[in-house]
């Protein structure tokens, strides 16, 4: 069961924070998550996967590595949860706050409004439902820095494997329904590419990754089934985020594939 959430907010004292807010919003996701179930937030702050992510926040102003908010304007960041645990915890959680005080460092906001992006949850199911295997091209776009963990170093560039690779990993830790470790990556091929790279200061680290968008090329040869299986995990891609500290705000990105979505 997957669910994302936008959370809206006020603020009320101006300040900033480090990047785009991501490990701010981390500690705060963990204490409300400790509040209705310590042991849940325990198991999973002591988890190397985590079945959430959290969306950077929208509408601030960037400047020397922080986003910074000004009194009386109106910000948001989005939630999205992996497996049915986390998400009907969350929307435990999520039903309580609504009118809340969050300070984060030296800014404070108010709780406004919480929405969910789906009516209802979506299955794992519904994912594979969704994706089609007409057109060979798929295009990412990278909405928040990207990079990728190998072997204690930061790689910044999305080659398949590592998008592909991470995605597998992930689906086939929080879905029932599981894929093959099989995919042959050489049959995915970069087209084109617009990308930057960007510094991102957590405090005690920084991480550089991309942003930019960047298209993919699945040979023609490949089978059916291995195509539906990329575009659904491209699909997934937009809930469960791509690389490394999905759950810090980097790695957010959206499916373009050129079908009429």
């Amino acid at each position: 069961m997957l669910q994302k959430w936008l959370i809206n907010l006020k603020c009320i004292q101006k300040g900033n924070v480090k990047g785009y807010g991501g490990s701010e919003l981390h500690g705060w996701l963990f204490n409300l998550l400790a509040r209705n179930n310590i042991e849940l937030s325990t198991r999973l702050h002591n988890s190397v996967e985590k079945p959430f992510t959290i969306g950077p926040f929208q509408g601030g102003e960037k400047e020397k590595g922080k986003t910074l908010f000004r009194e009386d304007n109106s910000y948001n960041f989005s939630i999205a949860g992996l497996n049915p645990e986390i998400t009907e915890s969350l929307n435990q959680v999520f039903s309580k706050i609504k009118g809340d005080k969050v300070q984060l460092r030296d800014a404070v906001f108010k709780i406004e409004e919480i929405n969910t992006e789906f009516i209802n949850p979506l299955s794992y199911f519904d994912l594979l439902e969704r994706s089609f295997t007409g057109s060979n091209s798929i295009t990412l776009e990278f909405c928040s820095p990207t990079s990728f963990r190998q072997q204690g170093t930061q790689e910044v560039f999305p080659q398949p494997k590592l998008v592909w690779g991470g995605l597998l990993r992930k689906w086939n830790k929080f879905s029932p329904v599981l894929f093959a470790d099989d995919l042959v990556y050489a049959n995915i091929l970069v087209k084109k590419y617009n990308l930057r790279t960007e510094l991102v200061d957590f405090g005690q680290f920084k991480i550089i990754g991309c942003i930019g968008s960047c298209t993919y090329e699945l040979d023609k040869r490949m089978p059916d089934f291995q195509k539906k299986i990329l575009k659904t995990l491209a699909y997934y891609a937009e809930i469960a985020g791509i690389g490394y500290k999905t759950s810090m705000s980097l790695g957010q990105v959206k499916y373009i594939n050129g079908e009429g979505r």
